[in-house]
């Protein structure tokens, strides 16, 4: 779960590390939950950008090889474009986090 100022990013999955997640939105305001669809499989480490545009995750730009480019990028929910933001070519990002002021 993330948030920005007016939206609620929630992640679910039927089973624990197991099963495709399924990404929602939350108006926070009116409580009303739309499911979205990212080009990207990540359980964890996806957070709402502060303008609620966007998230920031861990992952690649792939489903099919998500060991392909793993690292940090940016999704635009409009544009729908995966920004890289760091990628590690040596050894294994294990986890992130975003902070905000």
């Amino acid at each position: 779960m993330s948030s920005s100022n007016d939206k609620l990013l929630l992640i679910t999955t039927c089973f624990i590390n197991h099963g495709n997640p399924e990404y929602s939105l939350v108006d926070i305001a009116t409580g009303k939950r739309t499911k979205i669809k990212l080009p990207f499989l990540s359980r964890q480490f996806v957070y709402m950008s502060p303008d609620g545009k966007g998230v920031y995750y861990l992952g690649s730009t792939s489903q099919k090889n998500q060991a392909e480019r793993r690292g940090v990028y940016y999704y635009d929910f409009t544009s729908k474009i995966q920004t890289p933001i760091f990628i590690q070519k040596e050894g294994f990002i294990n986890n992130f986090i975003l902070l905000n002021k």
